[in-house]
């Protein structure tokens, strides 16, 4: 089907998620943070991965970031979202690379980490809503199970991509449902994310060799995405970057300007859980 970019006759839909990729840097939280409450009318996802807030990596300022974070899950335009544990590379390999040694699993990713964010991070009027993907975002039908057994919503990823950014021009990243038997659903982003543009040149790595983020071949070439906004008019506005675009004051100031110019545009601002059930109340019809 085509892209559903205006839901229940409303307004093109504004949508945003920040994947946690880099939220193990403190100060870049807390730059990520400001951008947020700069922004009150932008509606954003924000995906912690857990263990940067459970002491399990970089824990010499775990109490710091969990603050920022429950700080940030307080904010009335954040809704709470899971980017997992520690960030699986494959989604059909156990073994594939993640932020720790050893094989991972469904239920350290999935559950684990949405109880620690809901136990110890949500205010008591939220929990986590959404599961934001990561990697490949190619996930077995086991894992899309998981996240809904969880209760949550599974985002991320496309299908068909052909994306070559600033090196080879733009490409295109369709809209898609995308099904799995069982009528299971995970939803798919709508647009180029901050890395997608910026490109890098090396990783900033952390302990155990992950990434903890990137320094950007193109700084400022977010800015980009606005064009593939005025170009996909039936597609939702979707703005999704990482906290690692804080790692580039360019990088960071063309997120702002992104959401300056989203915020001052005539758009439906929506969580993601409120786009995905407006788009399933369109399937229905």
């Amino acid at each position: 089907m085509g892209g559903v970019s205006e839901v229940d006759g409303r307004k093109r839909a504004l949508i945003c998620n920040i994947d946690g990729d880099g939220s193990g840097v403190t100060e870049w939280v807390d730059a990520v943070l400001e951008l947020i409450e700069r922004h009150p009318v932008v509606k954003f996802d924000v995906g912690a991965i857990t263990a940067y807030l459970d002491g399990t990596l970089r824990a010499k300022q775990t109490s710091l970031r969990r603050e920022l974070f429950r700080k940030l899950y307080g904010l009335e335009n954040v809704e709470v979202a899971s980017h997992s544990h520690s960030h699986p590379t494959k989604w059909k390999s156990f073994d594939s690379a993640h932020y720790l040694p050893g094989p991972w699993s469904y239920k350290k990713q999935v559950q684990y980490s949405a109880n620690v964010i809901d136990d110890e991070l949500c205010p008591a009027n939220k929990q986590t809503r959404i599961f934001l993907l990561t990697g490949d975002c190619k996930p077995r039908l086991g894992a899309i199970r998981a996240i809904q057994a969880r209760g949550l919503i599974p985002f991320n990823g496309v299908v068909g991509r052909n994306w070559n950014g600033i090196d080879g021009g733009i490409g295109y990243i369709p809209y898609d449902e995308y099904r799995k038997p069982g009528g299971m659903r995970r939803w798919l982003q709508q647009a180029p994310h901050d890395l997608m543009y910026t490109r890098y040149t090396r990783e900033i790595r952390g302990e155990h060799g992950h990434p903890l983020g990137y320094e950007a071949k193109y700084p400022d070439a977010y800015h980009g995405v606005l064009d593939w906004f005025k170009v996909h008019r039936w597609l939702p506005v979707h703005v999704y970057f990482h906290f690692y675009c804080a790692a580039s004051a360019e990088t960071y100031a063309a997120v702002g300007d992104v959401l300056d110019w989203v915020s001052e545009r005539d758009l439906q601002p929506m969580f993601l859980s409120e786009y995905a059930a407006a788009v399933e109340a369109e399937l229905r019809k």
